[in-house]
C-alpha cells in the first residue's frame, strides 16, 4: 500500500506535468526560494538560541628564535625560550593555591594546595615539594638564577597541603614573586646533588604540574633542537581548565630570516615578537595581536659623572628635546605608547608630568648660550656635550642614533657608545661608569619600585641606574611595601612616587614598546590585557583554540 508521502508526491508530480513551460519555470524559482529562504530562517534559528564555545582539538606550531637549554624552573632565565617551556609544563604557585593568606605586617604568607593537584606522573604535590624548591635555589651550588629573589625569605611545612613563607621585610606584593614560583617535584630531583642538577635529563624530560606535558623533540646531529612537542595534560583538571589545543610544537631557528621562511611556507602557525616590522616580511593572511607591555625604554642619567646633567634645566631640556610620535612611527612602527613618567602606561597610573616647551627656551633663560663656532650650548666652562652608553642591539641602537638627531637639532652634544651587551653590563653597567644610560626596565604587574628607585640600591646588585636618591621617593617606596595590592591607597602611593620622580627628572622616560603576536587567523583566545616578560603570553594557554562548536544559551 502505498504510504502517505508516495502519495503526496504521485499528486505533485501529476499537477506538475499539467503546468506549461513557463509556468514550469516559475514553479521552480518559487519552490528554490522557499528552500533558501528556508534555511536562512533556520539557520537565523540557529543563532538565535546557541553560541559559539571553543571546542576541543587542534594542534598549534610556534617559531622560537633561540634554543633551549634547561626545561627547569629552577634553571630557565628570564626571556629564555626555557622559560616558553617551562610556562607551559610547570603551574605557577596562583595556579595551584587553594588559597594564599598573609599577616596583618605582609610578612608571613602561607599557601594552601588544591587538593587533587598532581605531577604528570600521578604523584601528589604536595608542601614537601614546595621547600624543596626553595631550598634548592637557595643553595649557591644550584646556580639558580632566582636565587638573589629568594635570599632572606624562610620556608617550612605546615601540613601535606600547605606551606608557609617567612620574609625579613613586609612585601604586600609578595602574591606577584608567588607567581614566578614553579616548584618541581622533590620526588625525582632529591636524589641529585645541587650542582649535578644540570646535568639531569630531567631537565630535558621534566616531570612537570602545568597545562600540558612532554611529547618529544627533534634534535639535529650537530646538537641543536629543532623542536620540541607538548600535548594537552587531562590530569591538570585538579588545577585549572584543561587547554582545548591538543598539541603545541616549538620550533626553533637560528635567525629571523628563517623564522620568517618557514611562516611563509606555513610550516608554523605563529610567532611572538618585539619587532614590529616583522609582519611586512610575512605574505601569508596573518592575524596580528598587539599585547601591551609593562616594559619601557629611558635614559638614565648619571649626574655624578657629568657636571652639565647636575643642572636642572639641562635635565628638563633633554626631556623637551625628546619627540615621541616620531620615534614611535618611525622605530616601532606605532607599535608602542609614549612615557609621562616611571611607570608603563598599562598600569593605568596617573602621572604628573611637566609640561612640554621649548628646550632652547628652557637652556635661554637659565644663561646658557650657544657656542659661535661649534653651535654647542655652554654655561661658563660647562659644555653641553654628553656620552651616551647604549647596548649595540635592536631597537636601542636606531633609537639611541634617533634621539641623538633629535638632540643635535637643539644644540645638545650627544656621542653614542655601544657596546656588546654583556661588556656593557659587565664593565659599565656594574660599576656605574656611564654619563647617560639608554637601557630597558620591566615591572611586573604589581610593581614595588624598591629595586629601581630607592636610594639604597643605587649601586650593583641594585637597578637604581640613576643613582637617584629621595627621601620622599624611599618613604613612599615604604609604605608601598606595606600596602596590599587590593588597596585603594596603592594607586595613590605610585602616582605620588610617579610626580616626584617626573619633578626630579633623574632620567628621560621615552617609550613603552607593545609585544606583537602574529598568527594564523584560524587561532582564538588571546587576550592578555599587559605582560611583563615574554613567557607570561602563555598565561591564558588554556583558553587558546583553534576549533568551535555550537550550543545551546
Amino acid at each position: 500500500m502505498p504510504t502517505f508521502i508516495q502519495r503526496t508526491l504521485h499528486v505533485f508530480i501529476r499537477i506538475f506535468l499539467t503546468l506549461s513551460k513557463k509556468e514550469r519555470v516559475m514553479f521552480g524559482v518559487c519552490v528554490g526560494a522557499l528552500i533558501i529562504s528556508g534555511f536562512f530562517v533556520i539557520q537565523s534559528i540557529i543563532q538565535s538560541i546557541t553560541v559559539v564555545v571553543p571546542a576541543s582539538g587542534g594542534d598549534y606550531t610556534e617559531g622560537v628564535i633561540g634554543q633551549i637549554s634547561y626545561i627547569n624552573p629552577i634553571l630557565a632565565r628570564d626571556g629564555s625560550p626555557d622559560k616558553d617551556v617551562v610556562t607551559l609544563l610547570f603551574a605557577n604557585t596562583l595556579d595551584l593555591a587553594e588559597s594564599i593568606k598573609h599577616s596583618a605586617d605582609f610578612k608571613k604568607w602561607n599557601v594552601r594546595i588544591k587538593e587533587g593537584a598532581v605531577w604528570d606522573d600521578n604523584t601528589s604535590i604536595t608542601s614537601d615539594d614546595f621547600v624543596f624548591t626553595i631550598q634548592t635555589i637557595q643553595n649557591p651550588d644550584t646556580l639558580s638564577p632566582a636565587y638573589p629573589d629568594w635570599q632572606h625569605i624562610t620556608i617550612s611545612r605546615v601540613s601535606e597541603r600547605e606551606v608557609s613563607f617567612q620574609l625579613d621585610q613586609p612585601y604586600a606584593s609578595f602574591e606577584t614573586v608567588l607567581a614566578q614560583l614553579r616548584p618541581i617535584p622533590k620526588h625525582i630531583f632529591e636524589s641529585i646533588a645541587p650542582a649535578n642538577i644540570r646535568l639531569s635529563k630531567y631537565n630535558f624530560e621534566p616531570v612537570g604540574s602545568g597545562p600540558f606535558m612532554v611529547v618529544g623533540s627533534k634534535v639535529e646531529d650537530t646538537g641543536f633542537v629543532r623542536s620540541y612537542e607538548v600535548k594537552r595534560n587531562d590530569l591538570y583538571s585538579a588545577v585549572g581548565h584543561v587547554p582545548y589545543l591538543d598539541t603545541i610544537t616549538l620550533m626553533f631557528f637560528e635567525s629571523e630570516q628563517d623564522l620568517v621562511n618557514s611562516y611563509n611556507k606555513g610550516q608554523i602557525d605563529g610567532v611572538y615578537t618585539t619587532d614590529p616590522a616583522l609582519k611586512d616580511k610575512i605574505v601569508l593572511r596573518t592575524q596580528e595581536i598587539s599585547i601591551p607591555s609593562m616594559k619601557y625604554y629611558a635614559v638614565f642619567l648619571n649626574q655624578s659623572s657629568n657636571a652639565a646633567l647636575r643642572y636642572p634645566e639641562v635635565r628638563l631640556a633633554l626631556m623637551q628635546a625628546i619627540q615621541t610620535e616620531p620615534i614611535i612611527q618611525e622605530i616601532f612602527n606605532g607599535q608602542a605608547t609614549p612615557m609621562d613618567g616611571p611607570l608603563p602606561p598599562a598600569l593605568g597610573i596617573n602621572q604628573e608630568r611637566i609640561p612640554h616647551e621649548s628646550a632652547q627656551t628652557t637652556l635661554q633663560q637659565a644663561g646658557w648660550k650657544q657656542n659661535e663656532t661649534t653651535k654647542i650650548w655652554e654655561k661658563g666652562s660647562v659644555p653641553l656635550s654628553i656620552i651616551m652608553s647604549i647596548p649595540d642591539s635592536e631597537p636601542l641602537r636606531t633609537l639611541a642614533q634617533k634621539l641623538v638627531q633629535q638632540w643635535q637639532e637643539i644644540g645638545i652634544n650627544i656621542t653614542i657608545d655601544a657596546r656588546d651587551p654583556k661588556t656593557l653590563a659587565d664593565e659599565v653597567i656594574k660599576t656605574r661608569n656611564y654619563q647617560m644610560l639608554l637601557f630597558g626596565n620591566i615591572l611586573l604587574a604589581h610593581p614595588d619600585l624598591f629595586h629601581f628607585w630607592d636610594s639604597s640600591e643605587k649601586f650593583y646588585p641594585g637597578l637604581n641606574y640613576s643613582l637617584y636618591e629621595n627621601k620622599t621617593v624611599d618613604r613612599y617606596i615604604s609604605t608601598l611595601k606595606r600596602t596590599g595590592i587590593e588597596d585603594t591607597q596603592r594607586a595613590r602611593y605610585l602616582e605620588a612616587i610617579a610626580s616626584q620622580i617626573n619633578r626630579d627628572i633623574p632620567a628621560l622616560f621615552i617609550v613603552s614598546p607593545n609585544y606583537i603576536y602574529l598568527t594564523k587567523t584560524s587561532l582564538e583566545g588571546i587576550s592578555q590585557k599587559a605582560i611583563s616578560l615574554p613567557d607570561e603570553r602563555f598565561v591564558n594557554i588554556t583558553d587558546w583554540h583553534i576549533k568551535t562548536k555550537r550550543v545551546l544559551k
